[in-house]
């Protein structure tokens, strides 16, 4: 019982130090303001409301010791720690109970999921104070703030883009200038990039194999 209560903090703190080590550094330009454009449908232009939703789900919460917790809610963006957040409504306390609702925390957790017959399961990792949602899979990975997969995967909603990660290289903020050197040399990718339609061109990318070249223009 003893060794069973020394390994388990080890256990989480391996963990946690294996997240950091793959994906680095939360990215630098993940700005209290970038999250707000993007969890904030206040400051959204009126056209991307209508495609983004920052809706309610019932998410599977596993907590940094292990524990584990189902929580309906959106995700909030507290500006004051620039962390992102679930509000959790613990119904077995009072209405006048200051701890009837509680914020739970990213970097108080592991991870996020939550699944359904429709949408399969959809989980994101906890990193940097922020959880994120994998979009679009391939050497080039594309991260969301949402787990509203569906509707993040186009260039009408591209703000709702966090992050992505070429290779095995490290998390960076989203940034599709510096994809422009691995676009150049393949001919529809660059087609896409030259018309601003990213993620598209991110999206053919990942579907060739290297043997697809750009011609002379």
């Amino acid at each position: 019982m003893r060794l069973i209560r020394f390994m388990l903090p080890v256990l989480i703190l391996l963990c946690c130090t294996s997240v950091s080590a793959q994906f680095g550094k939360p990215p630098k330009d993940t700005t209290k303001s970038t999250l707000r454009k993007i969890l904030d449908f206040q400051v959204l232009p009126v056209n991307l409301q209508r495609e983004i939703r920052n809706a309610k789900h019932n998410y599977h919460v596993l907590f940094i010791d292990s524990t584990r917790l189902e929580v309906n809610s959106k995700i909030h963006l507290d500006t004051t720690v620039n962390k992102t957040y679930l509000l959790y409504t613990d119904k077995s306390r009072s209405k006048s109970d200051p701890a009837r609702e509680q914020r739970i925390y990213a970097d108080s957790t592991l991870s996020l999921m939550r699944k359904g017959p429709d949408i399969g399961v959809i989980s994101g990792f906890s990193h940097g104070g922020y959880w994120f949602f994998k979009i679009i899979d391939g050497r080039i990975k594309l991260y969301s703030p949402f787990s509203e997969k569906d509707q993040a995967t186009n260039d009408a909603t591209i703000i709702a883009i966090l992050a992505m990660q070429v290779e095995d290289g490290p998390l960076e903020a989203w940034d599709p200038k510096k994809l422009f050197p691995l676009f150049k040399n393949i001919e529809k990718c660059h087609v896409m990039y030259l018309e601003k339609r990213y993620v598209a061109a991110v999206k053919r990318y990942n579907k060739v194999d290297g043997k697809e070249t750009r011609r002379s223009f």
